[in-house]
């Protein structure tokens, strides 16, 4: 006998929707009605029996004709139990019954009968106190009136598809966490609106999304060539700026070159951000984690926990993926050239890098400058007290530009947003800042100056851990491993901290960030 072929099930397309709720509601309405009952609802009512919302519950369904398929326990009040039973229906209600909806007029004679019903439940007979119609599908307004008209002696109670969504929200976040479409939606809202980070200027924990330096970019490199044509018998620089706005439109892929300490990782944090509110799923990854070798479907489900390859795969078809980048130019030079030369109609690679060599279809931008109503726009986003303060702001812009003439340090976020720290810290006349200056002073905003003793450990004893782990060619820690470095930097020097109390200073300071397991 010829052996029959195992046939592989086709992964569930994952749906992109506008919200989470969305997501959610398309998810209920999609369950056959015994999924929703036996398995959705009755790990609802176990949850919220384990946090002592309701004393028990029992799924009855098809043990009587009455229209009940769970009966539910909880103490209401001072007057002792009550005891409801629920009809669970998952397909559309109207008024009168249709093709592929139900009728509210028999349900509501369902629910009639019930209440007149006996019941067995915990050992003993007994009536319910109440009834509650449970719908995990959309039912219309005149359904809705039938089942409670005016001057009804029997309300039934009535909990929506919302409603079930807010009980699962609430109760079982974890049973939605698998929920593809839900992960999805949830994922996106994740992306657009992120928690603040530990790194603060000016007082303010920085959000990608909200406290940004926008800088504009040109084609071509500072200094280059390239960037010069012939104007009236001598050379003049062309004048070509890209905004994140045309960068953000185009579908090519897309290289942004800054040199260090430019804040090439926050840009693509809050290119992020952008993507995210334009409902866009983008995954933001490290090119020192990209391998040699690669599948891109199987790279990417690994950072999204909640799809397959095979789901990856669908959505570069339907939708198209934004994969962002940083440091493309630590990522093998094989993996690179790989990456670039994917379909951007299927993702997108935009990607922060030193220099980088990129094939034509790539496009590449050089970080340029910053306009000084952006730099404005961030003070009102920190802090709109100093912004709208005339003579804070002038006095910063008298500065800055002073020390750009001046100084030969580059025109980026980085060291405008230093400076106006030094702006808002100094009482004196400034002096023209070096860049060693400004590392010092963002260095003493993070973990605290000499003077500072809300802190556990002193600036000086985490300045000098901070000097020796630079030379680190890590720059991912398991926490263990991170916390035995921290014990040998303790006990080799004699200091009196605990290992805890250095490690917390560190980790909340912004220098570090811990995810899971890993710093």
């Amino acid at each position: 006998m010829a052996k029959q072929k195992k046939t592989r099930t086709a992964p569930q397309p994952l749906l992109i929707e506008t919200t989470e709720t969305e997501a959610g509601l398309e998810w209920l309405g999609s369950m056959a009605e015994d999924e929703v009952r036996d398995k959705v609802l009755v790990e609802l009512f176990r949850r919220m029996q384990a946090e002592s919302v309701i004393d028990a519950f029992e799924n009855i369904h098809g043990r009587n004709d009455k229209g009940v398929d769970f009966i539910v326990s909880y103490d209401s009040s001072v007057f002792g139990r009550t005891v409801k039973g629920i009809q669970v229906k998952s397909k559309r209600i109207t008024r009168s019954e249709g093709a592929g909806s139900l009728s509210a007029v028999r349900i509501r004679g369902e629910c009639e009968a019930a209440m007149m019903h006996d019941f067995h439940f915990e050992g003993r007979k007994l009536r319910l106190d109440g009834i509650e119609l449970w719908c995990s599908s959309p039912l219309t307004d005149d359904a809705e009136q039938e089942l409670n008209p005016p001057h009804s002696l029997q309300r039934i109670g009535l909990k929506k598809d919302r409603d079930l969504l807010s009980l699962l929200e609430k109760y079982c976040p974890t049973l939605l966490a698998n929920v593809p479409q839900f992960a999805v939606a949830k994922y996106i809202a994740g992306s657009k609106n992120p928690s603040p980070k530990a790194v603060r200027i000016l007082g303010c924990q920085l959000n990608p999304r909200l406290n940004f330096i926008e800088p504009f970019f040109a084609d071509e490199a500072p200094g280059s060539s390239q960037e010069l044509k012939t104007k009236h018998g001598s050379l003049q620089p062309i004048k070509n700026r890209v905004t994140l706005d045309g960068i953000l439109a185009d579908a090519a892929h897309a290289v942004l070159c800054a040199p260090p300490l430019s804040g090439r990782s926050y840009l693509l944090e809050h290119l992020r951000c952008r993507f995210g509110e334009q409902g866009r799923l983008s995954i933001l990854i490290s090119g020192a984690e990209v391998p040699k070798d690669f599948k891109l479907e199987a790279l990417l489900a690994k950072r999204l926990d909640f799809a397959s390859p095979g789901q990856i795969k669908d959505l570069q078809k339907r939708v198209g993926l934004v994969l962002l980048v940083d440091d493309l130019d630590k990522c093998p030079p094989e993996a690179r050239e790989r990456l670039l030369n994917v379909d951007p109609k299927a993702v997108r690679v935009v990607a922060t890098a030193r220099a980088v060599l990129a094939p034509a279809s790539t496009k590449v931008y050089y970080q340029a400058g910053v306009d000084w109503p952006n730099i404005v726009k961030f003070l009102r986003s920190v802090d709109n007290k100093l912004a709208s303060g005339k003579p804070f702001v002038d006095r910063a812009k008298a500065f800055i530009d002073r020390a750009f003439a001046s100084s030969g340090l580059p025109k980026n976020p980085f060291t405008i947003s230093v400076m106006l720290e030094e702006c808002q810290q100094s009482v004196g006349k400034f002096s023209t800042p070096t860049m060693g200056r400004l590392i010092g002073r963002f260095i003493e905003l993070q973990i605290g100056s000499h003077s500072d003793t809300t802190y556990a450990v002193d600036f000086e004893t985490k300045r000098e851990f901070l000097t020796r782990l630079a030379g680190h060619s890590q720059k991912v820690f398991p926490i263990r491993k991170f916390e035995r470095l921290l014990g040998k930097f303790i006990e080799a020097k004699g200091h009196p901290h605990s290992i805890v109390d250095f490690s917390n200073d560190l980790l909340g300071s912004g220098v570090f960030q811990r995810s899971g397991d890993s710093v």
